[in-house]
């Protein structure tokens, strides 16, 4: 009977300890309730998650403070359609079904003073048919002419400073080596009161030779110029008389010179 007695402590002692066991899983697992209440265990971790000792979230950053995107560099164009850098510095290709084309361009760019196009059209024209004489012959004669329109515009603005600061034979040598085809329409009129301005500085000196020399010169370029023609004249009287006199030296000392488009 004691044994049995001692028997059946044991095994309660065994239940309750299970009991207890349980009551700490159904404790700690979700869903399951806590010994002795009857909300789940969710209810419990809730207050939690929404109280302040939870770990805050980062704020989702402002457009304004976003980094902004990397710029294109400089120099490329971007195609609407694909995003890819449009190459647009590349010359167009041309074949040799082109090149009557582009001969005829060039001789029209030519016809109308606008060498340097020409150049480049018949530069065009070479890369396609190297050993093409129509072509080589256009493009020597397009670059000649072009270096030729420079020089001209070079000589003629020296001669333009030279004639303001009264260099007038500095002017004049610049205004004579301007290539022909290069002439501005006024040309003449410059070089001739470039003349006319020597004669009066030769008058003004008492030169009535060297005067003469220069007042022809002017006429010879502008024959209806009668302030010349009344110099002229002046010196060949004064030529004649051998002495210079009151009279001249008034009349040489209202003498005027002239600007360039006078």
């Amino acid at each position: 009977m004691a044994r049995r007695s001692s028997l059946g402590r044991v095994l309660l002692g065994l239940f309750v300890a299970g009991a207890a066991g349980l009551a700490v899983v159904a404790w700690r697992a979700p869903g399951l309730l806590v010994a002795g209440a009857d909300a789940p265990a969710e209810d419990l971790i809730r207050p939690v998650r929404k109280g302040g000792s939870a770990r805050p979230r980062k704020a989702a950053p402002k457009p304004e403070d976003r980094p902004a995107a990397a710029a294109e560099p400089a120099g490329k164009e971007t195609s609407p359609a694909s995003g890819k850098a449009a190459a647009t510095d590349r010359p167009p290709a041309y074949t040799e079904k082109d090149l009557p084309r582009l001969i005829a361009r060039a001789d029209k760019l030519m016809a109308e003073g606008r060498e340097a196009e020409a150049v480049e059209t018949l530069e065009a024209a070479r890369r396609v048919a190297p050993a093409e004489f129509a072509v080589l012959d256009r493009l020597e004669a397009a670059r000649r002419v072009m270096q030729e329109r420079r020089t001209a515009e070079e000589r003629l603005a020296d001669g333009k400073e030279a004639f303001a600061q009264g260099s007038y034979e500095d002017a004049l040598r610049d205004f004579y080596r301007v290539p022909e085809r290069f002439r501005p329409p006024r040309l003449d009129r410059w070089i001739a009161n470039g003349w006319y301005n020597l004669g009066v500085l030769a008058l003004q000196r008492g030169d009535v030779v060297e005067a003469a020399q220069h007042f022809r010169d002017a006429l010879e370029l502008s024959p209806g110029d009668a302030a010349a023609q009344r110099n002229l004249e002046v010196t060949r009287r004064y030529r004649q008389r051998g002495a210079l006199d009151d009279a001249y030296r008034i009349y040489v000392s209202e003498l005027k010179l002239r600007s360039l488009d006078d």
